[in-house]
């Protein structure tokens, strides 16, 4: 079930007990991975929603630059947006910050992974902009000739 969400003791937290038979603690934890950090305190449970995210999350990357590559336009703004979310989720499996709110970089990543999703393609028409677009009571700007 895990041992709950940053509660596990760290390395300044740890009291050093001098017993010849133990090994360090620092050797037992999980390096700095974010991946093994949140599932040591979420348990597998809170993990699947977790890991969930960060795979919606790879997959809005590799969105971001399919759509990229259609459109063949390489100064999109997209491009340094997949980058990061790309470049982020790699460094994470070697250091602890996906889920530290008072570090910088876990601010500025889940703040590209939220922007990101207004770039990406919409995948239908919304019902708002067919139900206008059929209606007689409404007049259609895009589709009205000029000067009437």
């Amino acid at each position: 079930m895990g041992s709950g969400f940053g509660t596990s003791p760290t390395g300044s937290e740890v009291v050093e007990r001098p017993e010849s038979f133990e090994s360090l603690r620092e050797a037992t934890r999980e390096h700095g991975n974010s991946y093994l950090a949140i599932t040591e305190w979420v348990g597998v449970a809170g993990a699947v929603p977790f890991f969930g995210l960060v795979i919606l999350i790879a997959v809005n990357a590799g969105r971001l630059l399919r759509e990229v590559h259609r459109n063949g336009l390489v100064r999109s703004h997209a491009m340094p947006l997949a980058g990061v979310l790309a470049a982020g989720l790699v460094h994470a499996a070697f250091e602890d910050w996906l889920f530290a709110p008072g570090y910088y970089l876990c601010v500025f990543f889940w703040a590209v992974a939220f922007i990101a999703v207004d770039f990406l393609p919409a995948t239908a028409p919304s019902l708002t902009t067919a139900a206008q677009s059929a209606s007689p009571w409404t007049h259609n700007l895009a589709t009205a000739p000029l000067g009437r």
